[in-house]
């Protein structure tokens, strides 16, 4: 229960600094999905909103110039982690998928061990990229070892960020004018606080 707690004191704070700071947000939102549209720049443009959202959840001034500055400083690897992870995603919906044409019971354990570790990775979703920005040096496979370690110790309180993230996502995306403007970056800004509280706590 306590984590269940945390977890919603964590999405206040970030509702708080979001109002604080609304006007560099949305301004950061338009910039993200300016950056999505060449498809080359979408990772980096991804990355760049965490480090904004990062700043911000540490009780840092931020300010547009921020989010060219994170741009210009993790594009390239910043762009691998994003590749790197999308790939991961790709390949465990593809080995579900394959272990689903069988009715042998091998087959069926296969298939939920890989569901099990696919629940796993969206879970890792919540602290990847805020994680690999928040590192004094941003290296790839630390960043996913370090986000694998904190959603261990805490998965109630992970899977509760990464449902309101995720309700947060959906209701942008259907309404359109809050994915426009400001979903993507509350939906940062959650997992980033989310992650300093963790930091904090460990």
């Amino acid at each position: 229960m306590l984590g269940i707690r945390d977890a919603f004191l964590a999405v206040w704070s970030a509702l708080r600094i979001f109002w604080e700071e609304l006007f560099t947000f949305v301004v950061c939102n338009l910039l993200l999905i300016a950056l999505c549209i060449p498809v080359v720049t979408a990772p980096a443009a991804i990355v760049a909103l965490h480090y904004v959202c990062d700043l911000a959840a540490r009780d840092k001034a931020i300010s547009i110039r921020d989010y060219f500055d994170g741009f210009r400083q993790y594009f390239l690897r910043g762009t691998a982690l994003v590749l790197l992870d999308v790939l991961v995603g790709l390949l465990l919906f593809a080995n579900i998928w394959f272990y689903g044409q069988f009715d042998a019971t091998w087959a069926i354990l296969v298939r939920a061990i890989w569901i099990g570790i696919t629940l796993f990775w969206a879970l890792l979703q919540v602290y990847l990229v805020p994680m690999f920005v928040v590192q004094v040096e941003p290296k790839i496979l630390t960043a996913w070892k370090n986000a694998a370690f904190m959603v261990l110790a805490g998965p109630f309180f992970c899977a509760i960020i990464g449902i309101v993230n995720l309700t947060v996502i959906v209701l942008s995306l259907v309404l359109m004018v809050p994915a426009m403007t400001f979903g993507f970056s509350l939906a940062a800004l959650i997992s980033c606080v989310a992650l300093n509280n963790r930091l904090d706590a460990l």
